[in-house]
């Protein structure tokens, strides 16, 4: 826990109105509490939290107390993989009930703005290692400009980005390879498979054992049908790719956070139909596309924009094709939806 509050500082406190709870008030340090548990939050659920208590492994259905101590004001107070600190709850007749009052610093995330409120960061997942992004060939197709977005969210997030691209059976996989041929010189592991015809899991499987997993994808992808695959037994829910749309179906509608039969941890996230970077200025957009780093000091104007200015370093590698042309656009289509 953190220092008891020294009484010459000025009290801090921030007061958030949510659907689920009228008011909380947070507050940088909460009073002295005894006797409080330390515990992971495995599951976000509409009304309450899953905890697991870090030295038994036990689970809590957690709520918030109405003070809480957060150094997260101006995103969601509590998400899937965060460490808090709670009480049992001597008020509910459920002995694995609790109630969360301090939430400790995210370490990495991964994070977007939030669709309801655009003035809000959503974070989907926090203190993973790894961002495993899960796309599908085809049905639906792969979406390249929604990989380079959710890369820059794990540069932002510090997290370490793995692509796996599943429904290789679909297509002649050899004819389309060296699409991917950027993402393998970034040095991004990268995997090939079919989880319905179990090919190329293997590698897959021994590259995530022992890490700390964050999966992220579209829906229809097969996601869910991964996961059902590592445990043996349907442990998501798996729905068809709509025909009429040619997109899938949400089938994963909270983020839940599950222990791996080989070893290591796996966070599942709802299916993305939007991902809007949170925090990003196009100053900074270049920075968070490691390709570009080498050749932004050397364009003509030190505030070039990389996007119509003469003697433009990021531009001349993209047309000498020391830059994917498909990243380039990748970053001039999230450039023009920012901010100035």
């Amino acid at each position: 826990m953190r220092n008891k509050q020294n009484f010459d500082e000025p009290k801090k406190e921030y007061i958030r109105k949510s659907k689920t709870f009228r008011k909380t008030l947070i507050k940088d340090v909460p009073k002295n509490i005894n006797n409080f548990l330390q515990g992971r939050v495995i599951e976000v659920k509409p009304k309450y939290y899953v905890v697991e208590q870090l030295q038994t492994k036990s689970l809590y259905s957690c709520f918030v107390a109405g003070r809480i101590s957060s150094p997260h004001k101006y995103s969601n107070l509590i998400a899937c993989g965060d460490y808090v600190n709670f009480t049992i709850d001597d008020n509910s007749s459920n002995e694995q009930s609790g109630l969360i009052f301090q939430v400790e610093e995210r370490k990495t995330k991964l994070s977007r703005r939030d669709p309801a409120n655009p003035n809000r960061e959503q974070v989907i997942s926090s203190n993973n290692s790894h961002l495993l992004i899960f796309m599908s060939i085809d049905e639906p197709i792969i979406n390249l400009r929604l990989i380079d977005r959710i890369l820059v969210a794990a540069e932002l997030g510090k997290l370490d980005p793995i692509i796996c691209i599943n429904k290789i059976d679909l297509v002649d996989f050899d004819e389309i390879f060296d699409m991917f041929d950027t993402y393998k010189a970034l040095k991004i592991p990268f995997f090939p498979v079919s989880v319905a015809e179990e090919l190329g899991l293997d590698f897959l499987y021994s590259f995530i054992k022992g890490k700390d997993i964050v999966i992220v994808g579209m829906s229809g992808v097969g996601k869910s049908s991964l996961i059902n695959k590592i445990f043996g037994y349907e442990v998501q829910r798996i729905a068809d790719v709509s025909e009429w749309s040619g997109k899938g179906r949400h089938t994963t509608s909270i983020v839940r956070r599950f222990e791996l039969p080989f070893g290591g941890y796996l966070t599942d996230t709802p299916g993305l139909r939007e991902f809007a970077l949170w925090d990003v200025s196009k100053d900074e957009l270049c920075l968070l596309f490691p390709d570009f780093r080498q050749y932004i000091n050397d364009c003509k104007f030190a505030a070039c924009t990389h996007t119509h200015e003469p003697g433009c370093s990021v531009k001349w590698a993209v047309e000498k094709n020391k830059i994917s042309f498909e990243r380039y656009q990748s970053y001039l289509n999230i450039y023009y939806t920012l901010n100035d």
